[in-house]
């Protein structure tokens, strides 16, 4: 049989960032693997340009997990061909990723770990339990009468409500009083998780800590050694409904007090859950007494975030990723700081939809284009194209990833092309032009 390597679900511009490394790391033919039906329509509709990389493509729609990965081993072979390295690289495929690497015995992660990753409770739980990194409280209820319990015992408000799975802010919402607990709860429990269709039996309900909001991305090595290639800071503001929505995301200047912090936190936190041959995106609060996990994937971070990590840091960050998939990257120390001695900005903005709707007309493209600033269009809806309201980061109206020489000139373009960039939809003006003085002020007032 001849080696292969599988890709499952490339319908993005991060999977396309890793196929373009393949080629120049290993001739072994790469496979694409369909493991969601959604996955696939948006790979005609937008990637299916990505075909010239692939010898094969199977899909895999029916069943769990483990059938899924069983009929992919068996068609393989029916191919003459045999598992060499998964990418799982996003959240759709990570169950489904690691229970392929289990049974075609790869070094990836195996499904008890990637549960970890996948299940935010029980992740906390293991890390309270075998770390002494910091956490907030937390609980898994079933009902409103359970979480206003443990909103009761803590005594503070707002508490945040979520599903154990799922992520880019999908269906987390804080409650600032009873009504928000049971409206939310209500919202959560039976709903499924857009990405991979798990089902939630439960809400995990947290402590809100107010501070400032980081990820941290990078990548792990075979035997665990981490390579932090980037740190942005996050904007976040109440929008729609009290709905948490992105609004942007700036690097950190590697020689602010916080850098090393976050950097070693994250480093303890990755040692703790064993991860390995992974990328990981971490999202922490710091506050006065430092940094608090939010949650940590084993996956790529979203956003078109390793395009900015390849200008900050004169690279091509799809390479590490890449080869750490394959088992072939070795990270010279423990941990490894890529932006180290880095001076360069960039960052990006996320347009918020107000209602949503049948998109009539889009302004200021050209002008936004044409600034020193711009690198590139992440997301962008077309005329007649359908936008829901934003409501998380799934849905957010537009993605522009900018760069400037310093972090006032990279916020003054992230405010004109949130000026500039206009999109209306059913006729009207649907885009949220100004978020105020400070990304969280909305936020903040209601605390």
């Amino acid at each position: 049989m001849k080696d292969c390597i599988a890709i499952t679900n490339p319908a993005y511009i991060n999977a396309e960032g890793i196929l373009e490394r393949i080629p120049e790391l290993t001739t072994k033919p790469i496979v694409a693997v369909f493991s969601l039906e959604w996955r696939f329509k948006t790979y005609k509709k937008k990637f299916s340009h990505l075909e010239r990389y692939f010898s094969e493509i199977i899909c895999c729609f029916e069943g769990e997990d483990d059938e899924k990965a069983e009929f992919l081993i068996k068609s393989l072979a029916e191919r003459n061909l045999k598992l060499s390295a998964i990418i799982p690289w996003d959240d759709s495929a990570i169950l489904f990723g690691s229970k392929v690497a289990k049974k075609a015995s790869l070094d990836w992660l195996y499904p008890d770990v990637a549960e970890r990753f996948k299940n935010k409770y029980v992740l906390k739980k293991h890390l309270r339990e075998k770390s002494s990194v910091r956490l907030n409280q937390h609980s898994l209820v079933q009902t409103p009468e359970e979480a206003l319990a443990f909103q009761h015992e803590l005594n503070q408000w707002p508490i945040i409500l979520k599903p154990m799975h799922a992520g880019g802010s999908w269906n987390v919402f804080p409650a600032f009083n009873k009504d928000d607990v049971e409206r939310f709860t209500s919202k959560i429990l039976g709903d499924y998780n857009e990405f991979d269709n798990l089902r939630n039996d439960y809400v995990l309900v947290e402590e809100y800590i107010s501070g400032e909001e980081f990820c941290v991305n990078g990548q792990t090595d075979r035997n665990g050694n981490v390579l932090i290639s980037e740190i942005f800071q996050y904007g976040k503001c109440l929008r729609n409904q009290k709905n948490i929505v992105h609004v942007q995301f700036t690097n950190l200047d590697p020689n602010e007090p916080e850098f090393e912090r976050l950097a070693n936190y994250t480093f303890d936190t990755l040692k703790s859950c064993e991860l390995r041959n992974s990328p990981f995106h971490l999202e922490v609060i710091v506050d006065s007494q430092g940094p608090c996990l939010i949650e940590v994937a084993c996956r790529l971070a979203g956003s078109g975030m390793i395009y900015v990590g390849n200008h900050i840091n004169d690279n091509n960050q799809f390479e590490f990723v890449a080869k750490g998939y394959l088992g072939e990257l070795e990270i010279p120390e423990p941990l490894v700081i890529l932006p180290k001695n880095c001076t360069r900005v960039g960052g990006g903005v996320d347009g918020v939809a107000l209602k949503g709707g049948s998109v009539s007309k889009i302004e200021g493209l050209h002008k936004v284009q044409t600034m020193p600033e711009f690198m590139r269009v992440i997301t962008l809806p077309q005329v007649g194209d359908t936008i829901d309201q934003t409501i998380d980061l799934d849905s957010t109206q537009y993605g522009v990833l900018l760069k400037s020489e310093s972090a006032h000139g990279l916020q003054n373009a992230i405010d004109k092309v949130r000026e500039q960039l206009r999109i209306y939809c059913d006729g009207e003006l649907d885009s949220l032009l100004r978020i105020g003085e400070k990304n969280n002020e909305e936020f903040s007032r209601q605390l």
